[in-house]
């Protein structure tokens, strides 16, 4: 009779000590990868992901950047910054993201230029053709957006290269140290996009190929990490490091 229950007892005694380590062990709000493989040509990189995260403290913001509110599961790296911007990834990204605020991080408004138009007619002792054109093209000055579009047509330049050869005309020091973003001239409008507005191409005011204006996965992979170490003076962060991370 005692042989006959025993595999009831002991199955019984499984699943009591299962519940009871279920309910006692903490539940994880998200799955931390331990580890993640980057694929190189250069040489592949284990990237210890739950190191970086609980040993060295590091909040999900510090490498993510752009995390929409608290969101404790943020996106994948390689969902901003693909290995090349194609027609693939442009296809498949839309599908990557749970919230829209990722959208307007690179979709954004239009940047309002903070040009200072009494400060620089008080500079120019007001004479207008400093940065107007002359009476044989305008009999007096007006709006540059009356004439210059932002797509251009003909022999007409668009407003943003208008603008940008006639501030330069003056401000050549800047353009030639190199301008660190648009910010030193222009202040973005914070309000979202709505979703049809971000089919609009970035051409549209960038002068730059996409690829300039947002990293691939190498490039965002080597700023963020490098530039931590560096600022940290912990990890490899010089020319001379590679394979203290890329395994040969």
């Amino acid at each position: 009779m005692r042989k006959r229950f025993l595999p009831i007892t002991i199955i019984t005694t499984i699943l009591a000590v299962t519940a009871v380590a279920g309910y006692l062990l903490p539940q994880p709000t998200h799955a931390l990868p331990p580890r993640l493989l980057l694929v190189n040509k250069g040489g592949n990189v284990i990237f210890t992901h739950q190191q970086h995260s609980k040993d060295f403290q590091l909040k999900c913001g510090q490498c993510h950047h752009y995390t929409a509110s608290a969101e404790t599961a943020p996106p994948k790296c390689e969902s901003c910054h693909p290995t090349i911007f194609d027609k693939q990834y442009v296809d498949m990204h839309k599908e990557q993201f749970s919230n829209e605020a990722y959208c307007n991080a690179c979709h954004h408004n239009s940047e309002a230029s903070n040009f200072d138009h009494d400060a620089h007619l008080e500079y120019t002792d007001k004479d207008c053709q400093a940065c107007h054109h002359d009476a044989d093209i305008e009999a007096k000055p007006s709006n540059c957006a009356d004439c210059h579009e932002h797509k251009s047509e003909a022999d007409m330049p668009t407003l943003r290269d208008a603008a940008h050869k006639r501030c330069k005309d003056c401000h050549e020091d800047i353009f030639e140290e190199g301008l660190k973003g648009c910010s030193q001239c222009h202040v973005r409008d914070r309000k979202p996009l709505s979703p049809p507005e971000f089919e609009k191409p970035c051409s549209d005011c960038h002068e730059h190929p996409v690829n300039d204006l947002i990293p691939n996965t190498t490039n965002a992979f080597h700023g963020q990490c490098r530039g931590c170490h560096r600022t940290t003076g912990k990890g490899p962060y010089g020319d001379d490091f590679c394979y203290h991370c890329h395994i040969k």
